[in-house]
């Protein structure tokens, strides 16, 4: 399904009684160049929500990163160089990054709380 230019992409796994999950979201730079993820996944043992950057170049990695399901975190871009995520002040990250890069490619992340 896309909206809005975001891309979202729903993957449920099941193997036995305790289902496995895995939904993503994706939005693409203004400029075309890199990718947004936010990514939510468990499996019987472990939960995890996280948002990555995709870099033109291949590179990429999370940069944000929850523990458990959060479906209420958000990400998008607010212009080629610059993501907004939105999250809860409740919430604990285990990875914050308020910048990223590859190479000469900088991205500065920006965080809004309620």
């Amino acid at each position: 399904v896309e909206k809005e230019g975001i891309e979202e992409v729903r993957v449920r796994v099941s193997t036995g009684p305790k289902p496995k999950q895995y939904e993503e979201q994706w939005a693409t730079s203004p400029d075309g160049k890199h990718k947004l993820r936010v990514a939510q996944w468990r499996d019987a043992k472990q939960a995890s929500t996280y948002v990555a950057i995709h870099f033109a170049n291949g590179n990429s990695g999370a940069f944000y990163g929850l523990n458990g399901i959060c479906p209420d975190v958000k990400a998008w871009w607010k212009d080629k160089s610059t993501i907004v995520v939105e999250t809860k002040k409740e919430y604990t990250a285990n990875t914050q990054h308020k910048q990223v890069g590859s190479f000469d490619d900088i991205i500065i992340i920006e965080y809004v709380e309620y």
